[in-house]
């Protein structure tokens, strides 16, 4: 939970990342706000991240599961990806 919550709370900060709510289990629902979530995926090298849909909109979904994960690199691979499109 603490590593799904550093990935939300830092999410939260990025004006160029939408989250879609503050996680209550180990996922973390989030996307990028000018480009679309399969273009993220589409474009990501080292990030471990999926994508799901809520109501018709698709969002990036992270898990939480690995201790090793580390949730700045995540968020720092988007945003290099947003930042090329």
């Amino acid at each position: 939970m603490q590593l799904a919550q550093r990935l939300a709370d830092r999410v939260a900060m990025e004006p160029e990342l939408e989250l879609f709510d503050h996680p209550s289990t180990g996922v973390v629902l989030w996307r990028p706000t000018r480009v679309s979530a399969r273009t993220v995926l589409d474009n990501l090298t080292d990030a471990t991240v999926a994508t799901t849909n809520v109501s018709g909109e698709t969002w990036l979904r992270s898990v939480a599961a690995n201790p090793n994960a580390d949730p700045d690199g995540v968020v720092d691979e988007v945003l290099a990806v947003v930042a090329q499109h």
